[in-house]
């Protein structure tokens, strides 16, 4: 049978869900039973083979993708990570569609104009169209419930995906301090960073040393810079934007813990990608966050100021539970298995 993975999100994104495509096209290749193929606009490093097909049909606001149909590859399925993706597209094919979040449905606030109108417009159709559609949380689940349903949920699968550290090699990154706290992602609404540099305000009032550093290129309806230029210790924050996977894995083996209190997530990588890295994780008390943390985690409220102050000072002054988490944390992600999603897709998808 031959298979179709698109790749526009590893082509195209730096966030998590380029992640997630990159380690999907690897674990197809390693442990799939099916033809597979990636399908992009541009040329990646893979060991599964590529078909072509032109930028413009990896836009749903592009006209000419509604027009060119027939000139695209022939396949028996395509699988679809970015929920949009192949919407329209590959006709004749059954469609897999993967769900990471619905924050452009029910959080519209944190999106993009041109993000909530394509999925308030065109998610409920693309999904119909879905022989099966795969939810990456409970939580995400959960949402597509509410969101189409209760007969067309019956077609929603939850697995958890795998997980493959950030990088097997390491390369340090100069600071200007060798304590600090880290915190990754996309700069953009949903994640809080405005909470997190005021509850740093109030953690520094008790150290005047430590750094709270981020990782992560800029997004958008907000600017990460102008709001560590307004704070009141500016002078020990450290804005690295996007930083390769070599200089990421440094900053998690060195962190003080991981500092991710978002207000929604439909996953969350990088609580993984610290665990793996024997760093101590902070994370919110919501959603998938705290499916994935499970006990083995710091788990706050997000919006609770005090509450993330709070957490940064134990793991601040605590070497044991430092020590404990850092424990838990590599035993929790052990359990996220690329091998097993892959067989668990195939099981959903084309057992019919």
């Amino acid at each position: 049978m031959k298979v179709g993975l698109l790749i526009k999100p590893w082509i195209a994104q730096q966030a998590g869900i380029h992640q997630f495509t990159r380690q999907l096209a690897s674990a197809l290749a390693e442990h799939g039973r099916q033809d597979y193929y990636l399908v992009g606009s541009e040329p990646v490093e893979s060991d599964l083979p590529q078909l072509t097909i032109p930028a413009y049909a990896e836009s749903y606001v592009d006209p000419r993708r509604w027009l060119m149909g027939a000139r695209l590859p022939e396949l028996d399925w395509i699988i679809d990570p970015s929920h949009l993706g192949a919407f329209g597209l590959f006709p004749e094919a059954k469609k897999c569609t993967i769900i990471h979040d619905l924050t452009p449905i029910y959080f519209p606030e944190y999106h993009r104009l041109t993000s909530v109108i394509g999925h308030k417009l065109l998610l409920k159709r693309a999904l119909n169209q879905s022989v099966a559609v795969i939810a990456i949380s409970q939580q995400t689940q959960a949402d597509l419930g509410r969101f189409l349903g209760r007969d067309a949920s019956q077609k929603v699968h939850q697995i958890y995906p795998g997980f493959a550290p950030a990088s097997s090699e390491m390369e340090k990154v100069e600071l200007p301090g060798s304590r600090f706290f880290l915190s990754v992602g996309t700069a953009e609404p949903r994640k809080n960073l405005g909470g997190l540099i005021q509850a740093f305000e109030r953690f520094a009032q008790e150290d005047d040393e430590t750094l709270l550093v981020f990782a992560g290129p800029e997004g958008w309806k907000e600017s990460l810079k102008d709001r560590i230029a307004a704070s009141t210790v500016a002078h020990r924050m450290v804005n690295l934007g996007f930083v390769k996977p070599e200089r990421l894995q440094w900053l998690y083996a060195n962190a003080l813990a991981l500092t991710y209190v978002s207000m929604y997530e439909g996953f969350g990588f990088p609580i993984l990608e610290a665990m793996s890295a024997g760093c101590p994780v902070i994370t919110s008390d919501l959603g998938s966050m705290k499916e994935l943390a499970n006990s083995h985690a710091l788990t706050i409220d997000p919006n609770s100021m005090n509450a993330i102050a709070e957490a940064m000072k134990r793991l601040f002054n605590d070497e044991q539970l430092r020590t404990e988490l850092i424990q838990k944390g590599v035993e929790r992600q052990k359990a996220f298995d690329w091998a097993h999603f892959v067989a668990a897709l195939e099981e959903r998808c084309f057992k019919g």
